[in-house]
């Protein structure tokens, strides 16, 4: 921004620099006669210079449009792997719950067997405790899985926000070199050559 200031600055010093005493006229009895001089301000108000401010507001604006887009990208970005890992927990969490609904099973399983007078450790008892702990296990294994791929899933979303962020910035950067050549062009055209007066 402070270069874009300072460029604006330097294009504009020749400008002021050469405002001089205009000798077209003098004011006799309410109007204007030839031959006299009259000293006239210099304007900083001419059409190049605020094309040439406005190009340099649009540049800024889009510098900060861009950051704020980036800055935007980069919350989602957090938000979706703080989302990850919350459902990552909420995974384990359900694991573990089945896990200790399995233990309570298997003790109620020889807790019976016991009662029964069998052995809770060969037979029909350890047979459906197996069974049980297989199944359990299979369930864990699955909701394991889930959370890893709950908690990369955030990752790569976050990963993917940030991308945009980064593209965001690029872009806005550009947009803004774009509109100050095109500022810088304008005012090429627009201000007056050396030497030319405006009456």
């Amino acid at each position: 921004m402070e270069a874009v200031a300072l460029w604006f600055a330097e294009a504009t010093a020749p400008a002021i620099a050469t405002a001089a005493v205009d000798t077209t006229g003098v004011i006799e009895a309410g109007s204007i006669a030839a031959g006299a001089p009259v000293a006239t301000a210099p304007s900083l108000f001419t059409a190049s210079n605020l094309s040439m401010a406005s190009s340099a507001f649009s540049a800024i604006s889009s510098l900060q449009q861009a950051g704020a887009q980036a800055d935007y990208y980069r919350l989602q970005g957090s938000q979706a792997e703080l989302q990850g890992r919350q459902n990552a927990l909420n995974y384990n969490r359900q694991a573990f719950q089945l896990l200790e609904r399995q233990q309570r099973l298997a003790s109620t399983v020889r807790a019976r067997a016991v009662a029964g007078g069998v052995d809770p450790l060969s037979g029909s008892p350890m047979t459906v405790e197996q069974a049980n702990a297989y199944r359990a296990g299979n369930e864990i294994q699955i909701l394991n899985e889930n959370a890893q791929l709950a908690q990369s899933g955030g990752l790569a979303i976050s990963q993917a926000f940030n991308a945009a962020a980064t593209s965001s910035e690029q872009f806005g950067l550009m947009s803004a070199v774009t509109k100050g050549l095109l500022g810088a062009a304008t005012y090429q055209t627009t201000k007056l050559p050396p030497g030319v007066k405006v009456s």
